[in-house]
């Protein structure tokens, strides 16, 4: 299989995870520019226009997951020297759309209410209500990803080594994004994004757990049971035990 061949099909992958969730809420609510007439309730065009940005925004983080926790792999698949000048670009792009996201949704609200709804959304009351609580998970969600692409910037020179554990927190933030995104999402409550969200999810949190088991292995240099400890004596001269 050629290195071309290889980056055309991770590139239709890409464009399929991208526009399967819009393609869906096209054809769930029609065209977004039909809530722009003045028929509707004030802010219903933000509102609308809100679901589309935090889809793009979840697809992208998943990518951005697989890029930060398989890069050097998929790099070699694709027979690219690295990737890091893709997951950062692509890291901009994503934070563009996870500030869209909420706020339109902010907007959204504000006019609706006629008050201003920007701190309700970005600091919600969890107690309130389970549509406040979910949308906490949101912002909290939001929170984390913010400190962690904050870290991967000014954190090279602010925090030197630390920088990467603080970075990766944008893995707690995904998780988080999904529980939000399945618990009070329009889409992905329907068929077939509930089924792609939970995919997206599942390989999200099992990349995490794969990036901590590697990260303790190599912390307290744990061998995994099909591989024999290495012996430093099988490797000197002669090979074997020095016991004769």
């Amino acid at each position: 299989m050629s290195f071309a061949f290889r980056r055309a099909a991770a590139g239709g992958l890409a464009a399929v995870l991208l526009v399967s969730p819009v393609a869906a809420f096209l054809w769930r609510t029609g065209s977004p520019a039909f809530y722009l007439e003045g028929q509707f309730p004030a802010g219903q065009s933000a509102y609308v226009m809100m679901r589309p940005a935090g889809h793009l925004a979840f697809v992208l983080l998943w990518i951005q997951v697989v890029l930060g926790s398989r890069g050097g792999t998929v790099a070699r698949l694709l027979g690219l020297r690295t990737l890091v000048p893709l997951h950062r670009a692509l890291g901009l792009t994503t934070l563009l759309f996870l500030l869209l996201h909420p706020l339109l949704f902010a907007w959204g609200r504000t006019l609706r209410t006629g008050k201003p709804a920007f701190l309700q959304t970005f600091f919600p009351n969890p107690a309130e209500n389970y549509w406040e609580r979910m949308v906490f998970f949101g912002a909290v969600s939001l929170g984390v990803l913010l400190a962690g692409i904050l870290a991967a910037t000014a954190g090279r020179r602010l925090l030197r080594r630390a920088w990467r554990g603080v970075h990766a927190v944008n893995y707690a933030g995904f998780l988080l994004s999904s529980y939000h995104s399945l618990s009070i999402g329009s889409e992905t409550r329907v068929e077939p994004v509930f089924f792609l969200y939970w995919a997206l999810g599942l390989t999200g949190g099992a990349l995490l757990a794969a990036r901590l088991f590697g990260l303790l292995r190599h912390r307290f240099g744990v061998v995994p049971p099909s591989l024999p400890s290495p012996d430093p004596a099988a490797h000197a001269p002669g090979g074997g035990s020095s016991a004769r």
